[in-house]
């Protein structure tokens, strides 16, 4: 059993070294498009709250690896925290993996899904942590799911992408760099 673990261990490791050696910066991602214009302007818009903030300063070193598609509305979303993250803390290193059939059989493997915007941490050491920030924060996955009516997910997923849920990704990224897990694979469905 500790071979299969140590053998998945060296495929994680594998493919996180893969996208940090050939990853790209925020600035590099997000491009000159319209949506990566979209996204620029956001992160000028957004104000971390205060405690998130200071809970970003805490880190002294770390680093995220993200996967998404500038054609997704989710990615867009969320992108601009990732944008802002970097510039609040320059010892998050924020890298773009490529979004691709390996990377998507990779998350899959990992988390039980292949969605983006997916958003991994690793610690100081450079070790993959438990924390997955997967397409949306947990609490809009949830009332999604609960929702009476496609008419009523649908105005719930609106809010998101419109910046109504900006508190709702700052706990779920924070998660994520602490290395908390955030199990939304229930509601993925």
């Amino acid at each position: 059993m500790s071979q299969d673990v140590t053998e998945k261990d060296m495929r994680e490791k594998d493919m996180i070294e893969k996208e940090l050696a050939s990853g790209r910066s925020f600035d590099e991602f997000v491009g000159t498009s319209e949506e990566g214009e979209f996204v620029r302007r956001r992160v000028g818009e957004i104000r971390f709250s205060p405690s998130f903030e200071k809970a970003l300063g805490d880190f002294e070193k770390a680093t995220l690896v993200v996967f998404a598609d500038m054609g997704c509305p989710d990615c867009r979303a969320v992108l601009p925290f990732l944008g802002k993250i970097g510039e609040v803390n320059p010892g998050i290193r924020v890298v773009f993996g490529e979004w691709n059939a390996a990377s998507e059989e990779f998350l899959q493997k990992r988390l039980g899904t292949g969605r983006v915007p997916t958003v991994l941490a690793l610690d100081a050491s450079g070790k993959l942590t438990d924390g997955a920030f997967v397409e949306r924060p947990l609490p809009v996955h949830r009332a999604t799911a609960e929702a009476p009516s496609r008419k009523d997910a649908m105005l719930v997923i609106g809010k998101f992408r419109n910046g109504g849920n900006d508190d709702l990704i700052e706990k779920d990224l924070l998660k994520v760099l602490r290395g908390e897990k955030n199990d939304v694979l229930p509601y993925l469905k």
